[in-house]
């Protein structure tokens, strides 16, 4: 399960519907407790498709019915999003450029 993930484009052939499914914002796809974050600069993007609800919690309890672990990818400081929103968070190279999916963490 993806719990943050940068953008992508899926390939999805067996799928009905269509066929090319594009994420162009990294996002979490859970609600997090923003409160976590009082002290930092950078708040999470949350997914749309997560809502108002708690998917992620929905998947653990039928994990745990089923008696299956659940494992999570979780990418961190890849997200071109958050490093065009916050450019003060942006990691930069040895001349200044930024790199414009990389964050580094920084508080208020």
């Amino acid at each position: 399960m993806a719990t943050a993930y940068h953008s992508y484009q899926q390939m999805r052939p067996h799928r009905p519907g269509p066929k090319l499914l594009i994420e162009g914002a990294a996002a979490v796809y859970f609600q997090p407790d923003i409160q976590l974050y009082s002290d930092m600069i950078i708040e999470p993007r949350i997914a749309p498709l997560v809502g108002a609800g708690s998917p992620l919690g929905q998947l653990a309890n039928l994990c745990t019915q089923s008696g299956l672990d659940l494992i999570s990818w979780t990418v961190c400081l890849h997200n071109s999003h958050l490093a065009a929103k916050y450019p003060d968070c942006a990691q930069q190279i040895a001349y200044g450029d930024n790199l414009g999916w990389i964050l580094v963490s920084r508080r208020r």
